[in-house]
């Protein structure tokens, strides 16, 4: 989803890196410095009263619709009031939410049958059924709808890709066996189905029926049509301002702790920090500037969380400009980069250095103290491969690397890259850009390099495909490799894990020698809590929905 954050398979498309604070786009001041709050509204200020919640929404909703979103903080708002058939839990591990249990996989790995929970209501009284699970799939996937996360969730099951480009009216694969039981039949095995959907989210029929249309003329999903079965209620909206939640009495699941959301809307990180000081936030998510003085804060004792996420943050090279269609000189970037110095000096410890596309621990990815040739740092190797592509001081390398504005670690991190290139002999020049304007020059291919960012599930795939696949909508760079291709599509389909893991490694070490991304660090998320707040949950994919939060 188009964010500042991320770019995301869970909440789709680009970050452009703030680490773990979302960088202000416009008429907002940077990151790490402090604002006055005097023009808070009223709905921002107060004391705590047990079972609300108070935390930032750092942008204002780009949808209420799951179907449409495509904003990593839009995301972790829903999924509060909408849920899919399976979810990812604290662990990990995916578990059954609105199925009864996992599903039924036929052996040769194409049929997924579940069966759903009993009655289960969406917050309009609608009850769950196995045909309304058909309906969410076959909205998802219409051609009118333009989903951004069709691809993302159903796109595998047989007849899908078909029914998206509009050359069919139908998903065979979508199959409603019972009353409560439907069977999803893919075109070919894969492994990593049921991680694709966890983020296929049920709305209600009916609230669609009565949604308005959108300024393409399709029902979206609004303030008073936005029901799931969610353990919260949307209840308000007022932009520019705030979103309320409010607990679902007749929710399936156990009864949440909190009785309320609340969510104002602050664009400025240094508005929500100082509210956060003033006692009227209970969660504030930290940037590096932030990390750094907090670290050694009496204030902030004990109130500091930490999670690991599946995340990377890299430099995506394009392979559409000519300076970087060699593949030497990709090769000499990545070497010249010392990406221990970044983490520790710049970052300033917050997030580890990468060692590859995948976090220590994922499948297929390199053990945390093991790094491949090609991403060890090495300036003599470097240099050698830029002389060796054409270049020297009678004729220097020299790109643009883009980045996000309003974002102090994105700032901090490509002027050490570029000092870092700069010591080879490559010019580097830095410029930052607003955040559309630079989502649309990454979407158009219209640049030389750009430094962003990737937060993944803990399912390889979400990361290998979307980033590097020739046929994946993400790969903005426009690498193509069969080899890589080949590789990571046999480790899609293959069904023993020991398999499926080296494949994946294998393709991660073409891609690495290919080098036409750059990986530079791994994501971490940081948070200050109150010590009153207490059971957040969170995965290597981010913040759980608050079924378990307490505020005492």
């Amino acid at each position: 989803m188009p964010s500042p954050r991320f770019l995301s398979r869970r909440r789709f498309l680009a970050w452009s890196l703030t680490i773990s604070g979302i960088p202000l786009l416009v008429g907002c001041a940077k990151e790490g410095e402090r604002a006055d709050t005097g023009g808070a509204t009223s709905a921002t200020k107060g004391s705590t009263t047990p079972g609300v919640l108070r935390y930032a929404l750092r942008e204002e909703p780009t949808t209420l619709d799951p179907h449409l979103v495509i904003s990593d903080g839009t995301y972790d708002l829903l999924q509060n009031s909408y849920e899919g058939l399976v979810a990812y839990d604290e662990n990990n591990r995916i578990v059954p939410l609105l199925a009864a249990a996992l599903p039924t996989i036929s052996d040769d790995g194409k049929t997924y049958t579940f069966e759903l929970r009993e009655g289960v209501r969406f917050h309009d009284g609608t009850p769950l059924t196995a045909k309304v699970v058909r309906e969410n799939a076959l909205r998802i996937l219409s051609k009118p709808l333009a989903s951004p996360r069709a691809t993302l969730t159903l796109d595998d099951v047989a007849g899908a890709k078909e029914y998206i480009a509009g050359k069919t009216d139908d998903v065979p694969g979508v199959q409603v066996v019972g009353a409560l039981t439907v069977r999803f039949v893919l075109a070919e095995p894969r492994t990593y189905f049921l991680d694709k959907l966890t983020t296929f989210l049920m709305v209600s029929p009916a609230a669609v029926a009565k949604a308005e249309r959108n300024e393409r003329g399709i029902p979206e999903l609004g303030t008073r049509t936005a029901i799931g079965t969610g353990p919260f209620l949307l209840s308000e909206y007022v932009r520019q301002s705030k979103v309320i939640q409010t607990a679902y009495d007749g929710y399936h699941g156990a009864k949440p702790k909190l009785t309320r959301i609340e969510r104002p809307i602050l664009i400025d990180p240094k508005t929500a920090r100082n509210l956060y000081d003033s006692g009227s936030l209970d969660v504030f998510l930290e940037n590096v500037a932030e990390y750094e003085a907090d670290k050694s804060s009496p204030a902030t004792k004990g109130e500091i969380a930490e999670w690991a996420q599946a995340g990377v943050f890299y430099v995506t090279l394009g392979l559409s400009a000519p300076v970087m269609r060699e593949k030497r000189v990709r090769q000499a970037l990545s070497r010249a980069i010392d990406r221990n110095v970044i983490a520790q000096s710049a970052l300033v410890g917050m997030n580890p250095p990468a060692n590859g596309f995948l976090a220590p621990g994922l499948l297929g990815s390199n053990p945390a103290d093991e790094t491949p040739d090609t991403v060890k740092y090495d300036p003599d190797a470097a240099k050698k491969l830029i002389a060796d592509a054409g270049y020297g001081p009678e004729k220097p390398l020299a790109f643009t690397i883009l980045y996000s504005e309003g974002s102090v670690t994105a700032a901090k991190v490509t002027q050490v890259l570029k000092e870092q290139w700069d010591a080879i002999g490559v010019e580097a020049t830095l410029q930052e850009l607003e955040w559309g304007t630079l989502l649309q020059r990454m979407k158009n291919g219209d640049f030389d390099a750009v430094y962003s960012g990737w937060s993944a599930s803990p399912d390889p795939h979400s990361t290998l495909w979307n980033l590097l696949a020739s046929d994946s909508p993400n790969n903005w760079g426009k690498y193509d490799s069969k080899a890589f291709d080949d590789l990571c599509g046999a480790g899609d389909r293959e069904q023993n894990e020991t398999k499926r893991g080296e494949l994946y490694k294998k393709a991660v070490a073409v891609a690495l020698d290919e080098a036409p991304i750059l990986p530079v660090v791994f994501a971490n998320e940081v948070r200050l809590i109150r010590p009153y707040v207490s059971g957040i949950r969170y995965n290597l994919s981010g913040m759980l929905p608050h079924t378990a939060t307490g505020v005492s």
